[in-house]
């Protein structure tokens, strides 16, 4: 009876120790060398610096957009001909 308990004990023991390493293993696996952390920095910057870039050209779009539209509206206004 007391070998079986030693037997369930060691089989515990080495489950626990294949699972840690399983962990062990996959969480390097998973972690990036320095050039491809490198790359993936650059890359949200560059993403970040084009959406900047696109709502600094949207924003000066719809600016234009606008001052276009009020020299339209006061022409309108100025026209008697349309009235």
């Amino acid at each position: 009876m007391e070998q079986h308990f030693y037997m369930l004990i060691a089989s515990v023991v080495i489950v626990v120790i294949l699972f840690l390493s399983f962990v062990i293993v996959t969480r390097n696996k998973n972690q990036n060398n320095p050039l491809q952390e490198r790359r993936n920095t650059e890359r949200r910057q560059s993403n970040y610096e084009r959406r900047v870039n696109d709502a600094f050209a949207n924003l000066e779009y719809f600016e234009e957009r606008r001052k276009k539209d009020r020299r339209n509206n006061r022409r309108r206004e100025d026209d008697p001909s349309e009235n």
